[in-house]
C-alpha cells in the first residue's frame, strides 16, 4: 500500500499572480490569429466555425463584434472556472484519497491532507484562447497555476459536449493531478543574466530537465520522459475518476499494455507519482520489457505525429522494443487499449 509522502516544507514556492493568457488584442491581431492557424489552417477554420455558432456573429462579416464577444465570453470562461475550480479539486482530492486509503479511515485522512498541502499554493486558473493557443490544458510552475483552453467553453456552449465529462472530470482534473504528484527538486540550477531558475517540479519524478549552453528561457529547457509523466496521470485518472477520453491515447496505450506484461507496474507506478521512492524503480521495470534506451525511444515517438496518432504505425513501433515471445500478447493488448480510449479529440471534436 502507498504510504503518505511528508513533502519537504520549501519544495515549492507559491509565485503570486495569474492572469489571462494572450488574449487576441484587436482586429488585426484576430485576423493575423486565423490565419496563422495554430490548430492547422483547416482545424482553426472550425475553432472559428464553432465560435461564430456560439457568439452568433461572423468573424468576417463583423469582426469588431466578433472580437468583443471572443473576448467577453473567455472572460466569463475565467470567471466560470475560478468559481468551480475549488470543487473540481476537493472532488479529485476526495477520490484520490479514498483510492489510496483503501478503505482506511485514518489512512483516507492523512492522503487528504498530504494531497491538500500539495495542492495548497497554487495560485491561479486561467482559460486560454483558442485561437492563440492549441494547448488543450496546461499546469504551469511560474506561477502555480492551472490553464484550460476556452475551446472547451465554446464546445460545451455548443450543447455537443458534456461539461462535467470534458472540462471537469477529464482536463481539469488532469491538470489538479499534476499539482499532486510528489516533490522533486532537479539537479540542474540556472543563472545568468536572463533568470535564475531552480529547477522544482511536481513533475519531476518523471521528467527530468537538461540543456546545453546559456538557457534565456525556461521553453530551452528539455523535458524528457513526458510521454511517461501523462500517461501515468492518465491511467491513474482514469481508473480513479473515470471517463475513458484522453489526450495521451498513445501513451495510455503503450503504458497499459506494458502492464498487461508485468503486472507489478501498477504499484509501482503509483509509488513513483505519488509516493517518495522516486522514479528509478519504475524506469528500470519498464526498461526490462522495452530495452536500456526504450523509455527515451517512446518519448521521442510521442514527439513524432506521424507515430503517436496512427494506431498501426503506433504498435509496430512498441512491438518492435518488445521480445519476440512478448509480441503477440503486446499487439493484442494494445489494439484493446486503442479502441477502448477515445482520444480527448473525440470530445474535442472540431467538426461543425
Amino acid at each position: 500500500m502507498l504510504e503518505t509522502h511528508i513533502d519537504t516544507p520549501d519544495a515549492y514556492r507559491p509565485i503570486i499572480g495569474a492572469s489571462m493568457r494572450s488574449l487576441v488584442v484587436n482586429v488585426e491581431d484576430l485576423h493575423s490569429s486565423i490565419e496563422s492557424g495554430v490548430w492547422g489552417a483547416d482545424q482553426t477554420a472550425k475553432v472559428v466555425e464553432i465560435e461564430e455558432s456560439v457568439l452568433g456573429v461572423s468573424a468576417t462579416e463583423d469582426p469588431e463584434v466578433f472580437l468583443q464577444m471572443h473576448r467577453q465570453f473567455l472572460i466569463d470562461s475565467k470567471i466560470e472556472l475560478e468559481q468551480n475550480f475549488g470543487r473540481i479539486r476537493d472532488m479529485v482530492v476526495d477520490r484520490f484519497s479514498s483510492y489510496f486509503g483503501g478503505g482506511d479511515d485514518i489512512a483516507t485522512e492523512q492522503f487528504r491532507d498530504m494531497f491538500n498541502r500539495r495542492l495548497s499554493n497554487i495560485t491561479g486558473v486561467s482559460v486560454t484562447d483558442p485561437l492563440k493557443s492549441s494547448e488543450v490544458g496546461a499546469f504551469l510552475e511560474m506561477p502555480r497555476t492551472i490553464n484550460v483552453n476556452g475551446l472547451g467553453y465554446f464546445q460545451v456552449a455548443t450543447g455537443k459536449i458534456d461539461k462535467e465529462d470534458l472540462l471537469e472530470n477529464t482536463l481539469i482534473s488532469h491538470e489538479v493531478i499534476h499539482g499532486m504528484l510528489t516533490s522533486a527538486r532537479t539537479k540542474d540550477i540556472i543563472k545568468n543574466d536572463f533568470f535564475s531558475l531552480d529547477a522544482m517540479t511536481r513533475n519531476g519524478i518523471l521528467t527530468r530537465h537538461s540543456f546545453d549552453g546559456p538557457v534565456e528561457t525556461t521553453s530551452q529547457l528539455e523535458v524528457i520522459h513526458t510521454w511517461l509523466m501523462e500517461a501515468s496521470i492518465e491511467d491513474i485518472r482514469q481508473r480513479v475518476i473515470g471517463t475513458k477520453a484522453t489526450g495521451y491515447k498513445f501513451g495510455v496505450s503503450i503504458l497499459r499494455t506494458l502492464k498487461d506484461l508485468d503486472p507489478e507496474l501498477q504499484g509501482i507506478l503509483e509509488s513513483a507519482c505519488f509516493g517518495a521512492e522516486g522514479p528509478a524503480m519504475l524506469i528500470g521495470r519498464l526498461e526490462q520489457l522495452v530495452g536500456p534506451l526504450g523509455v527515451e525511444q517512446i518519448d521521442n515517438a510521442y514527439k513524432n505525429e506521424s507515430v503517436w496518432k496512427n494506431q498501426a504505425v503506433a504498435k509496430e513501433f512498441l512491438l518492435s522494443l518488445l521480445p519476440e515471445n512478448l509480441r503477440m500478447r503486446a499487439g493484442e493488448e494494445f489494439d484493446r487499449q486503442w479502441s477502448e480510449n477515445a482520444g480527448v479529440e473525440h470530445l474535442f471534436e472540431l467538426a461543425s
